[in-house]
Formats: C-alpha cells, structure tokens, sequence
C-alpha cells in the first residue's frame, strides 16, 4: 500500500518533540486507499489507517513499521475522501499510541496502541537533510525553511562564506526551529561542506540525510518521496537521476555523460546511472566510511566519487527522477576549467584504484548479471 502512502496530501507537521509528533493531513479521493472500498461512497479503510500511523511515525519518530501486538485498535468515524485530518502520536520504549481526529479534536475517528517490534525498533531509521551552502545564502534559507515543515532536522553547512552570507545563516537558524548550522572557517568545496555535513548528522544521530543543493534547482516536493524510499531500503543510496527543463546549458546536459561513462569504467557496472546530479539520500555511516581516504576530492568531484567508493564497499544506487532547472541569473560554483580537471583527475585515481577492487567486481558483475537476469 506504499503507493497509498505517497497519495497523501497536505502533510503538515504542527509540533515535533523527541517522542511525540502532531500532524495535520489528508487523503484524496483519488489516492489509491479507496480502491474498492467502496465503490460509489469511498472510507477510508482500517488496514489503510494503520499503514499511516506506522508509516508516518517511522518518517518523524524513527520507529519501523513491525507491530508484534495490537493492545488496543478502534474506528469511531468513517473517514472520507480529503476530510482534513490530525494525528498526535506518542512513543514510549515500544509502546506506540496514536489519535486521528478532526483538526479541532471534536471529532474522533481512529485510536489505537500497538507493541513495536524490538529487532526494529532498535535499528530504526532517523532522517534530515543537509544543505552546503556557498554563495547561496538566500535560497538556502527558503529551501531549508520549506525542508523543516516536515519535521525533520535540516543542516545548514556554512561553506566558508562570506561575513554577509554567515550572518544570514546564523541569525536564519538561530529563529528557525529544527534548522541547525555547521560551519567551516574556510571554503573546502561542495565535497568538504558535505562531508561536515554528515558529521553533523551522525552527531545528531541521525541514520540517512538527504543532500538538497542550495541553489534551488532541485524539485524539493520529491523529498518526501525519496526519504520513503530510503525508508523502505537503508542499505542503499537513493539517487536523483535529473530531468532538465529548457533551462539547462547544453555544455552540463551534455559534459555529465563524460563522468558517467568513467564511472562506468571504474565500476565495471552500468548501474551509477548519474553520478553528478546531488539530490541523494546517503546512509551516513556508509558514507562517511566510504570517504575514509585522505585522497577524497572535497570540491565538485566528490559527487561521482562518494558514489563510486560506495559502489566498491557493496552500497548499491537506486534511481528515481526528479526535476532539475537552472533559474536564470542564478549564481554558478562550477568553475569550468579547473572543475573539470579536478574531476579527470579524479577519475584518474578511481582507474588506479580499480585494480585493486578488480576481482571483487568481476565476481559481484557476474552474480548481479545472474539475479537482473531471473528477476
């Protein structure tokens, strides 16, 4: 019922603590929870009810979605297509007790109590977003502001900045709740920026961060999306593969197949169907085990190549589209000239470093042929 779960609209986080979320939302008519259920006078179904609570506590309270007891489970109300919605949650160990009412709390139409699984509950996942910013001060901010609505901790990594954009960024984080800075005293490069970025999470304890840049070209409406998506697979890298708009310069449309098809080379492997496009969900020790090298390019290389030392280590891509758009007078850190050869270079030291990984992905290239070819 996953795609259920996608349909649901107007989620809106009203108030988030440690153990406890409130939330308003709605189903709409066309969400695939009404289906057959029932034909001419659509309810919204029980089964559907309790994927929302488990599914909507996993996202903000970092619990799973395996319940091994019910205690108590009762539907008051019938809930109709796009009725607006509230649910308050609250979990204690792995006790989870939830209410979905009207908005002003009138009217009740689901309660319940369910025993959580302890295997997943004690390795559950816990999501954030992390934003490098450099020269992007302003988009940043609106971008960070509409990340936070969900709940989630946001990180601003201050790149080095200059004392204007510094400014903008603390006082922005100091007013603004579930957005916290990090700050570099010199600009290492997007690379660098995300790296500190992923300290931080795993300073927050956080398990999965998606990675948003800050100039506002990324179609942030899919990171609901993408978050359920790591959700659903842990152990893998939820990539962005862009789709551009007429705004795109040709020279990058075209200039990212050159990476692609190095990458291609040092992975032995068609599976990194975009390595430049930075709109991923990383696990965060993963990552930040991946990058264990004193080589790691920290500027515009390290996109393709965190993804490929994750490739190495057995931490698989999963592709989904989202939208790419360059607004026009946009401000661009790509530095053609020197960027481009930091990155050759780059590639450069993979293809070395291929050769020590070479038996290992000669054999996973053959067993992975064998499982794409059954399934």
């Amino acid at each position: 019922m996953t795609s259920g779960f996608n349909s649901v609209s107007a989620e809106t986080v009203i108030e988030k603590k440690e153990n406890t979320v409130s939330l308003s939302f709605s189903v709409p008519k066309n969400s695939p929870y009404f289906d057959g259920h029932f034909p001419g006078m659509p309810v919204l179904p029980a089964v559907a009810q309790t994927e929302l609570v488990l599914r909507f506590c996993a996202r903000y309270l970092g619990t799973g979605i395996a319940v091994s007891q019910i205690k108590r489970l009762k539907f008051v109300t019938r809930i109709l297509p796009s009725v607006p919605l509230l649910l308050k949650a609250e979990l204690n160990d792995n006790i989870l007790t939830y209410n979905i009412t009207s908005p002003d709390g009138g009217i009740l139409y689901s309660t319940g109590i369910y025993v959580l699984t302890q295997e997943r509950n004690s390795s559950c996942v816990k999501q954030g977003f992390i934003i490098p910013v450099y020269r992007h001060g302003e988009s940043a901010c609106v971008t960070a502001k509409k990340l936070a609505v969900m709940g989630l901790p946001v990180i601003l990594i201050d790149d080095g900045n200059d004392e204007e954009t510094k400014k903008l960024l603390k006082d922005f984080t100091g007013k603004t709740n579930g957005v916290t800075l990090a700050s570099l005293d010199k600009n290492t490069g997007k690379g660098g920026a995300v790296i500190r970025g992923l300290q931080k999470a795993r300073e927050l304890c956080l398990t999965h961060v998606l990675q948003v840049d800050a100039d506002g070209q990324h179609d942030i409406e899919r990171a609901k999306f993408f978050l359920d998506e790591s959700a659903k697979n842990p152990s893998i890298v939820i990539c962005g593969y862009p789709e551009y708009d007429e705004s795109a310069p040709a020279s990058r449309v075209n200039g990212r197949r050159i990476s692609n098809f190095w990458a291609m080379i040092v992975t032995l492997s068609k599976e990194l169907k975009d390595v430049l496009c930075g709109f991923r969900v990383y696990p965060v020790d993963a990552a930040l085990n991946a990058i264990k090298t004193p080589f790691i390019d920290k500027r515009m290389g390290f996109d393709p190549e965190v993804l490929v030392r994750l490739y190495w280590k057995g931490v698989y891509p999963l592709y989904h589209p989202v939208k790419v758009n360059y607004p026009r007078g946009g401000i661009s850190n790509f530095h053609a000239v020197r960027d481009n050869i930091r990155i050759g270079w780059m590639f450069t030291r993979l293809c070395a470093g291929m050769l020590l990984h070479l038996p290992v992905l000669i054999i996973r290239k053959i067993k992975r042929g064998k499982k794409t070819e059954i399934s």
